[in-house]
């Protein structure tokens, strides 16, 4: 206990160490803000004219015209949206028009936006092995009646347009069919906010690398490693000791930086959105069972778990390598060869079983989560997003095993 008290003060006195945790929080206010700032919305004042909202007062007007629509996602609504739009447009045409009445699409067909989204991504026509989308003047009110079946439809022409093996289409099936029915849609939350929020677990993944990278290098380079190694617990209890305490200061980062993040976001955006279910944000056929905060809490632990399995392999690289920037330049690689790897290959068994293959960009476990993304090896069929967490989780034992025994076996120059 008295060498990991140590070990922290020494953390703590690094002007590095405070600017990296410095940086990372910054960033995380900052990727919290953006999206927040992104949201805009017009409106008519007493005077007839259009203005611009943006930012917090554009999100409150939102949710303010999303709110007679919150709630479940049941048929009546959805007749509603589609009566109102297929009014709106018989009497003035296209609302993406030019000559469509700013005042008309302001009151009628904005508030309404949200559901109408998930009638024309559900409805389309299986032709010749394709689907075609139809246009919202094309549906009948009365398909409404059974929106979820067309779901179920839907999920099923997009495995077969897609030529999805046998095993493949049970394993979504069976995913698909534990999804809570009807969905819920509190409108407001964005997908900005989600994308800046896997950006943000990816800054602290290479963050951590870049904390970690000098763990043993540092010393082997200074020659530091001489003496340490010749003291009563100067191989493995040091470097069991040192790998605990830069984790937990990793982990105390990825915590507070996150932590704040959320909170930003969620206020911003307004807690009563994050009842809304994954589908009613992404795609009808989605195939968690989730509302957004269990998807943020999701991907912000796979994260944690990213960060920590990208650490372990750190350490272990820098057990092994004699200079710091070898470290550093190999941990960096790796942490972000999933990303690199993806955008060549695709979805693929490779990017997904390294260390750090739920965050990225493409790639990242959230991604993986509202796509629809599976591996297959032989007849057998596997969800993606279980792959990544599945490797991810058994990777930490591996590489933290790793680096002490490969530091305990040094051999010094």
């Amino acid at each position: 206990m008295r060498l990991l008290k140590a070990e922290l003060k020494r953390i703590l006195k690094s002007s590095r160490s405070m600017g990296l945790i410095a940086i990372g929080i910054c960033l995380s206010v900052l990727l919290a803000v953006v999206p927040v700032l992104f949201v805009s919305a017009d409106i008519r004042d007493a005077h007839g004219n259009v203005r611009e909202l943006n930012g917090i007062s554009a999100i409150r007007y939102w949710r303010e015209i999303y709110k007679p629509f919150d709630g479940e996602v049941t048929p009546g609504k959805l007749k509603s949206a589609l009566t109102t739009y297929q009014d709106c447009v018989k009497k003035y045409g296209n609302p993406n028009s030019e000559s469509f009445p700013p005042d008309v699409y302001i009151e009628k067909i904005a508030p309404i936006y949200s559901l109408l989204r998930l009638a024309t991504i559900t409805y389309d026509d299986f032709v010749n092995g394709n689907l075609i989308p139809r246009g919202l003047e094309a549906i009948n009110v009365d398909e409404f009646d059974s929106f979820y079946q067309e779901c179920d439809t839907r999920l099923q022409n997009v495995l077969t347009a897609e030529r999805e093996t046998a095993a493949t289409i049970k394993k979504a099936t069976e995913l698909y069919g534990k999804v809570e029915r009807p969905f819920t849609l509190h409108a407001g939350y964005t997908r900005d906010a989600f994308d800046y929020l896997t950006i943000n677990t990816l800054f602290f993944v290479l963050f951590g690398v870049v904390f970690s990278a000098p763990l043993f290098s540092e010393n082997y380079e200074t020659g530091a490693d001489h003496i340490l190694r010749c003291t009563k617990f100067g191989r493995k209890k040091l470097a069991r000791t040192k790998i605990l305490a830069h984790m937990l200061m990793n982990i105390l980062m990825y915590l507070i930086g996150i932590t704040l993040h959320l909170i930003i976001s969620d206020l911003a955006f307004g807690t009563s959105t994050l009842k809304t279910s994954v589908q009613a944000l992404y795609d009808t056929i989605s195939l968690p069972n989730m509302n957004l905060f269990q998807l943020q809490i999701t991907v912000s632990l796979a994260g944690m778990l990213s960060l920590i399995a990208g650490n372990a392999f750190t350490y272990f690289v820098s057990a092994k390598q004699e200079r710091v920037a070898g470290t550093l330049s190999l941990s960096l690689l790796i942490a972000l060869a999933p990303t690199f790897i993806f955008m060549g290959l695709g979805n693929n068994w490779l990017s997904a079983i390294l260390p750090t293959g739920g965050v990225g960009m493409n790639n990242s476990l959230l991604n993986q989560l509202v796509d629809f993304r599976f591996l297959h090896l032989g007849s057998h069929s596997f969800w993606t997003p279980q792959v990544t967490l599945l490797f991810t989780i058994i990777w930490i034992p591996v590489f933290l095993f790793l680096a002490i025994r490969s530091y305990s076996k040094h051999q010094v120059a």
